[in-house]
């Protein structure tokens, strides 16, 4: 049974909540990634998750010109989750049901530790990765 630590992607970058929107858009290109979780600010904990989608639109022109816009306040404020001895497609399903793009995995000591990607699911599918129905 393939597990998701064996298709998730161990480097997990996450963005601060009071990041401004051009710091947020820097950090995910520079890294080549859509999208990351969000932490908060005090306690560090994951609140949500951003996309490159959350810092285009649909957003009113007048809110790219402000410089008090946070990550914050154009996020996704749920983060779906998984943990990483939990069967792969447990994390594919996850996502096609909810219709997100990415999932946070934790081990069972609640650390986050990793994240799955479709990326990631569409890499283990090149590489010959079987998703038994049976696992799920």
């Amino acid at each position: 049974m393939l597990k998701v630590n064996e298709i998730m992607s161990r480097d997990l970058y996450s963005i601060d909540a009071s990041a401004d929107l051009e710091l947020a858009a820097i950090g995910l290109s520079h890294r080549g990634i859509s999208g990351a979780p969000v932490r908060d600010s005090g306690s560090g904990a994951l609140i949500g998750v951003i996309s490159k989608s959350d810092l285009v639109g649909p957003h009113p022109n007048s809110w790219r010109k402000r410089k008090d816009i946070t990550v914050l306040d154009v996020m996704t404020p749920t983060v779906v989750s998984v943990y990483e001895d939990d069967p792969a497609l447990h994390a594919v399903r996850e996502m096609a049901a909810l219709k997100v793009h990415r999932v946070v995995v934790y081990d069972r000591d609640g650390n986050p530790v990793g994240i799955v990607s479709t990326m990631d699911v569409v890499r283990a599918l090149a590489e010959g990765a079987l998703f038994s129905v049976a696992d799920a």
